[in-house]
């Protein structure tokens, strides 16, 4: 509904420049929408998101949102993800990474707590990814893998009926590329070593 309604608003002229209260309500139902849909959309609107050659700026300013004011998840959740993980209770490690604590970034694979070690006395971050967040980018991946596949099958038709011209397909390339980077970011002890080279 969402994609037909803004086709023909923008074909309509009412999402042009002159309806700037139109342009913001499709950019927050746009984000709004993206968020419901997941980690990969959501990554796919912070791609968007730096793309002022292709989205008017209230959609820019919108999507990048989505760079760390998505909705968070329980930390009771987080809890249970950091106890699996360290094979102890979380609050014998942590000053203030208790059911109350909340998180003070959340993003599209994440969430982030601003906490101490006890020992240590020492400030740190402490970055938690969501629950089954492998399963739901794989699921995500997986489907955008066969649209593409598809979408590469209907222009090789295409091709061979002479209504498109002959050119290299990218699209399967084009999401290898993405799912690379995307189980790239889900790998937080390989970031947690990049931020102490960089450190």
């Amino acid at each position: 509904p969402f994609a037909c309604r803004t086709t023909l608003q923008y074909h309509w002229g009412t999402l042009s420049k002159e309806h700037p209260e139109a342009q913001a309500a499709a950019a927050i139902e746009l984000r709004q929408l993206l968020t419901r849909l997941g980690p990969t959309a959501i990554k796919f609107g912070q791609a968007m998101s730096i793309r002022p050659d292709l989205l008017p700026s209230v959609v820019i300013y919108e999507l990048q949102k989505l760079c760390d004011q998505v909705p968070g998840y329980a930390t009771a959740d987080a809890l249970r993800i950091i106890g699996d993980e360290m094979g102890c209770d979380p609050t014998r490690v942590f000053e203030g990474l208790d059911r109350e604590a909340q998180p003070i970034a959340a993003a599209s694979l994440g969430q982030v707590y601003k906490v101490k070690l006890r020992s240590p006395n020492v400030t740190v971050a402490v970055k938690v990814q969501r629950p089954d967040m492998v399963r739901a980018v794989s699921l995500d991946l997986h489907l955008l893998r066969r649209y593409a596949q598809c979408v590469e099958a209907v222009k090789g038709v295409a091709t061979w009926a002479g209504v498109m011209a002959q050119r290299k397909q990218f699209d399967l390339q084009l999401v290898e590329t993405f799912a690379a980077a995307s189980y790239s970011e889900l790998d937080y002890v390989n970031e947690g070593r990049n931020q102490e080279r960089f450190s």
